[in-house]
């Protein structure tokens, strides 16, 4: 009797893709560019002893130096009936390869991965026809084509479904998004209409949904749609706070927040689920452009506060998305121990702000601006006389810092220790971001203006 598929999308599947591509990942980064191909075997842990009596599989992973630097990273994979216990791993690499096609690598070999696993789950509970699509797959590319069939057969739904599912997380990006990428990806290399498109985008969001019911969350409809369960718990804590409370703090605060966010691009905080936070870059549409605030009310256009605030935003955090900057700003964080506690340490930093606003002053601000979070530290910013490059005017505030806080062990611009306070610079760079004032924090408390 076929057993149902595991539903937990954190599941040993997840984590062995990960972990095998990290492996194959390493390995690909000591090889000479100059080799035409390299092959190499991975061992996986099952965790259990298979149907085929085997407690570990193996991966053959080949790899394809292409002499065109222009050439695209591709993998493909297969699992063979004769052989289940055996993966077969292709990666085609361009003549250029080096640290910048790293990360793009990792995430489509562990997706491969991941996809292949899941065939050879299928085949582990007896799903019908798990084995089939392989062989259909083989001998559509050697005669040249792929039809929509392919794609719409159920096991090679659930596997791209799976391995997509994986790649949206690992890269933060909205699954819709990737589904996008992959239509047009198809339609292009396999001729697929558009048509028979829509056809397969369809087979899968009702298998994502199905198998991942958390994941519509990434992928909100427009609210007259949703179930908005504003009494559910957002944040647990030393505070507990609703969707229903973080919406009427937003509410009441918009207008005090709104000039910090106006036209800029932002990163927003979103609590899926209790005390589950996700950072996002991009917004929703399969542009996949970066979010950008233009307006205060829109409660389904994106560029909107109203948006955000409406589909459980609980930080926003203006980003420098140029190379050169108007403001300068710190952090202080406080790493607390039994001796050196949190009123302690919070009542040094107050004290270290004269001496902090002077090095602030030596770089040109005429006035220090001092937020209070979430009362395990402070931030200082202030606007600069002109803009200036960031990277440099980085390293010059840090060397000013270490100077000025020589004669202090409490205080350090590197790693902290516990009962040490660290003066964090490393947010303050190229696409680095600051939370805006009144914004509210993952504690449920908001930066708030003080003075000290």
């Amino acid at each position: 009797m076929t057993r149902r598929f595991e539903k937990n999308p954190y599941s040993w599947r997840d984590v062995t893709a990960r972990k095998a591509a990290g492996d194959i990942l390493r390995w690909i980064k000591k090889l000479h560019p100059k080799m035409y191909r390299a092959e190499r075997w991975f061992e996986i842990d099952l965790r259990k002893k298979t149907s085929f009596g085997a407690t570990k599989a193996r991966i053959a992973a080949r790899v394809y130096f292409s002499e065109d630097k222009d050439s695209p990273i591709k993998t493909e994979g297969s699992v063979w009936a004769k052989e289940p216990e055996i993966m077969r791993v292709k990666i085609f690499l361009p003549d250029d390869f080096g640290p910048k096609y790293h990360e793009e690598l990792f995430i489509k070999v562990m997706g491969t991965i991941k996809h292949e696993l899941e065939h050879w789950y299928q085949i582990e509970i007896g799903r019908p026809g798990a084995l089939q699509s392989e062989y259909v797959t083989l001998q559509s590319e050697a005669m040249g084509h792929v039809n929509a069939s392919y794609f719409l057969q159920p096991v090679e739904v659930e596997a791209f479904v799976a391995g997509l599912y994986l790649k949206a997380k690992k890269t933060r990006r909205p699954i819709k998004v990737i589904f996008a990428e992959v239509m047009r990806k198809i339609g292009r290399e396999y001729g697929i209409s558009s048509k028979d498109q829509r056809r397969i985008l369809l087979a899968w969001t009702k298998e994502l949904t199905k198998r991942y019911p958390q994941a519509p969350t990434l992928n909100p409809q427009p609210l007259s749609k949703r179930d908005r369960g504003w009494n559910e718990l957002l944040i647990d804590g030393k505070k507990k706070l609703t969707r229903r409370q973080v919406l009427n703090y937003y509410k009441d605060n918009a207008r005090k927040i709104w000039p910090y966010l106006k036209g800029q691009t932002v990163v927003v905080v979103l609590a899926p689920q209790k005390n589950k936070f996700v950072s996002r870059r991009n917004g929703y549409k399969d542009d996949g452009k970066s979010i950008r605030l233009t307006k205060l009310k829109g409660i389904d256009d994106e560029s909107s506060l109203e948006f955000w605030i409406m589909r459980r935003a609980i930080e926003f955090r203006p980003v420098l998305t140029t190379k050169t900057t108007p403001l300068l700003w710190l952090d202080l964080d406080m790493h607390t121990t039994p001796r050196a506690k949190r009123s302690r340490l919070l009542s040094k930093m107050k004290k270290a702000s004269r001496k902090i606003k002077k090095v602030f002053h030596e770089f040109g601000v005429r006035r220090v601006h001092v937020y209070e979070g979430d009362g395990i530290g402070l931030h200082f910013e202030g606007d600069l006389p002109k803009r200036r490059n960031v990277d440099v005017l980085r390293k010059a505030f840090v060397k000013a810092l270490a100077k000025a806080f020589s004669d202090d062990e409490v205080f350090t611009t590197g790693l902290a220790n516990p009962g040490q306070i660290r003066l964090d610079t490393t947010t303050f760079r190229h696409m680095g971001s600051l939370r805006a004032p009144y914004s509210m924090t993952i504690t449920g408390h908001a930066k708030r203006k003080i003075t000290v």
